[in-house]
């Protein structure tokens, strides 16, 4: 086995954006010939902070070369891409009738409304050898979210549509429900889906290692006439390349925003084909994940699947073209973005169905005007006031802090004063003494951006008082972490903010002096990894700079092995059975979708759980309410 392949834990937002995350172990098939086993990831972005500006930056999604998954009604009206890229002139010729989209990924929920009778029998790739048949089950919902981009027809008025709603889908299963599979099994599935029907493949996958077996299976779907879609990735402009989207074989898909921008997470360069919008997209998602079975995310996992659905319509409109002619048609009549001609931000440009499938006499709605007149109407600390020339036609207002949205929308019709302020309570989103360059753009009733305004610069006063000092930190047993510091000469504090790893972990009285960290088990600091604390002082008047930081690792328990899973269905139920305790063990602890379900005494060996649907079981050691120990999962269905 090449070492070089390195397995990643993909990290998946709903959007990660709806602000539901999702986090699944790894898992991973034992064959794959040398040189074809490594991580794949699944495409999609999720919200982060980064810097001193809080909630300003986006994280990125990570997957084998190991491979991981890069409402108000009316709902469509939400859907933000579909009137951009104006699907709907292209459904005036066809709607993708008779052509079919493979799907490898982490599987798909046929059971999702706006998805029935769209999602043939598939195959499944991943576990404990083979099994070729369904692919309909997705514990990640990120397969059914790319599903529903490609081929949903709303069942209702709260109902969403995909790119090609008369098109069905092929549901390969090459992703486990941690989002991250095995390059030789994508591989399989991408050969297994050219043989069994597909017109067109999807893959919002990537890994930074290339697989052979991987390049030789998209060699075969060319030589077949099947046209394989790829997400560019999500590490940025400026971050690594990776697989399949850098082949030259695939068609490779990059990210917009709502402004016509490249999404801050789209993966550029100059293997870029075209683009399509990728960031806070609504689509289906299991209602196991949502409880209204839809949810958005960001990434160009979500870019490529519009990509698959205008290039179902021009197969549905050009029954005879092969896979490299859809991709020709596509380049050839994509809008044209940022500098004149290919780039390797856009590509070849915006997708436009319409133009590729002859429909052009509909005439594209006129976009709203940058708002003016933009000015600082107070300073105050950590926050910024802004007012502007109201724009006709808004229906709201971004605002935007060094060109990245701060997801703080302004409804119009109001106040047009908008107080910014952090994005965790009692914790500053701007620097002290730091230009934060700001801008607005005007949102229509589409959810399309105008142009930005001009930009103003905002510069935040000093900070009113000291941060603390002299901070100290220790873990004197397993779950706990101590922080100390030296408080500020200040009258008036009322309290500090701990930081842990930049993100705010607790607000504590003025009087502490001693922080313990003592989360639930499922949130609690992995052993062997150091975290990094900090502390700001909080007086009435305002915040302080953060203090220097402190690393602490935190203790590694003593108990040191997780629990062998093993599930059995017996009858209406799911046997959850475990391996035998370690000596000094006190007890179980059985968690249901991350809430506890029961707790068990050290000599339980079995819990049976009288679930449906498909669920994450996790059982875990523990000592103590301090002292958790390792923990196992594994995914329910039943």
């Amino acid at each position: 086995m090449d070492s070089s392949f390195r397995r990643l834990v993909a990290a998946l937002a709903l959007t990660a954006l709806s602000t539901v995350c999702v986090a699944v172990p790894g898992s991973g098939a034992a064959r794959a010939e040398a040189g074809d086993r490594g991580t794949l990831r699944s495409q999609s972005a999720q919200t982060g902070s980064a810097g001193l500006f809080a909630g300003l930056a986006r994280g990125t999604g990570t997957a084998d070369a190991r491979m991981s998954a890069a409402v108000d009604a009316p709902v469509h009206a939400q859907q933000w891409a579909l009137e951009r890229v104006q699907f709907a002139r292209a459904w005036a010729v066809t709607r993708g009738r008779g052509v079919v989209v493979a799907l490898l990924d982490s599987g798909v929920d046929a059971s999702a409304a706006d998805l029935r009778g769209r999602v043939l029998q598939g195959a499944t790739f991943t576990g404990a050898g083979y099994v070729h048949h369904l692919g309909q089950a997705d514990g990640l919902g990120h397969g059914t979210h790319v599903a529903g981009i490609v081929a949903a027809s709303p069942a209702t008025a709260r109902g969403v549509s995909g790119g090609a709603p008369e098109a069905t889908v092929l549901p390969v299963k090459v992703l486990g429900d941690d989002g991250s599979g095995w390059g030789s099994d994508v591989a399989d599935g991408l050969v297994w889906a050219v043989d069994h029907g597909a017109d067109v493949v999807n893959m919002s996958l990537g890994s930074s290692s290339p697989s052979e077996a991987l390049r030789r299976a998209v060699l075969y779907a060319q030589a077949h006439g099947v046209l394989v879609v790829a997400a560019s990735g999500n590490t940025g402009p400026d971050g690594y390349w990776e697989y399949p989207s850098t082949y030259p074989d695939v068609l490779t898909v990059g990210a917009t925003d709502p402004g016509d921008r490249a999404a801050p997470f789209s993966t550029t360069g100059p293997f870029v084909d075209v683009s399509a919008p990728g960031e806070s997209i609504l689509s289906t998602v299991p209602r196991s994940i949502s409880a209204t079975g839809l949810a958005r995310m960001s990434g160009t996992s979500m870019s490529a699947p519009w990509v698959a659905a205008a290039a179902a319509l021009v197969l549905a409109a050009s029954p005879g073209l092969s896979g490299t002619q859809v991709a020709a048609r596509l380049q050839e009549t994509a809008e044209d973005l940022g500098a004149p001609g290919p780039d390797d931000q856009f590509g070849a440009g915006l997708v436009d169905p319409a133009r590729a499938v002859g429909a052009t006499d509909v005439p594209l709605p006129p976009r709203l005007p940058a708002p003016s007149g933009l000015a600082v109407h107070a300073l105050a600390d950590r926050s910024v006031g802004l007012t502007w020339e109201p724009v006709e036609g808004a229906g709201s207002y971004e605002v935007l802090a060094q060109g990245l949205p701060l997801n703080l929308s302004v409804e119009d019709g109001g106040d047009p004063v908008y107080g910014l302020h952090g994005s965790s309570a009692h914790f500053p989103s701007f620097p002290h003494g730091v230009p934060v360059p700001l801008q607005v753009v005007a949102v229509d009733g589409r959810g399309l951006w105008s142009s930005p305004s001009a930009t103003l610069q905002a510069l935040v006063a000093a900070a009113p008082v000291a941060g603390p000092t002299a901070l100290r930190g220790a873990s004197p047993h397993s779950g706990t972490v101590v922080v100390g510091w030296t408080a500020p000469r200040a009258p008036d504090v009322v309290g500090y903010a701990v930081l842990r790893d930049g993100e705010v972990h607790d607000v504590v009285e003025p009087e502490v002096r001693r922080y313990v960290d003592l989360p639930d088990v499922l949130g609690a600091p992995v052993d062997g990894r150091a975290y990094s604390y900090r502390v700001v002082t909080l007086t009435a008047e305002g915040e302080s700079d953060p203090s220097a930081a402190v690393l602490v690792r935190p203790y590694a328990s003593w108990l040191t092995s997780a629990p062998s899973l093993v599930l059995t269905a017996r009858g209406t139920a799911v046997r959850v059975a475990w391996s035998r305790p370690v000596r000094r063990q006190r007890g179980w602890r059985v968690f249901l979708d991350g809430a506890l379900l029961e707790q068990l005494p050290v000599g339980a060996t079995h819990l049976d759980v009288a679930v449906r649907g498909t669920h994450r079981v996790t059982v875990v050691r523990f000592r103590s309410a301090a002292d958790q120990g390792p923990r196992s999962t594994a995914t329910l269905r039943h």
